[in-house]
């Protein structure tokens, strides 16, 4: 861990310093943290709600008032949004570990998972 926050913090990039704006986030396209965003769930205004290899996020509003309103309201779902992310990475991994298993559509199944875990946290 202390390896990992120790890269974070010397980042010679910035992310976590430097502003990383609402309009730049796309999919296809690196997030702040640098995860490729898969899919943007929801989008507003005010914040979007989208998909990397390693999970739901968020970006919150560009305005530093609000932003800080947001992850005060977002640090009180955390538990159990922490469980609901445990529980979809199993899923996404049994999943792939049972590849004569498929669905109907060839998707995913745990995708389902991830898109109810977006409209929790909308």
């Amino acid at each position: 861990m202390a390896e990992y926050t120790d890269t974070v913090l010397n980042d010679q990039e910035g992310r976590c310093t430097k502003q990383f704006k609402l309009c730049q986030l796309m999919e296809g396209q690196n997030d702040k943290l640098g995860h490729k965003v898969t899919e943007l769930l929801w989008i507003g205004q005010r914040y979007a709600i989208y998909r990397t290899a390693k999970g739901v996020y968020v970006q919150f509003s560009d305005f530093e008032e609000e932003e800080k309103a947001q992850r005060c309201r977002f640090t009180r779902i955390s538990p159990e949004l922490c469980e609901l992310r445990y529980l979809t990475s199993e899923l996404h991994a049994r999943w792939h570990s049972f590849a004569f298993f498929q669905s109907a559509s060839g998707s995913d199944p745990a995708n389902l998972y991830d898109h109810s875990i977006a409209q929790s946290i909308a």
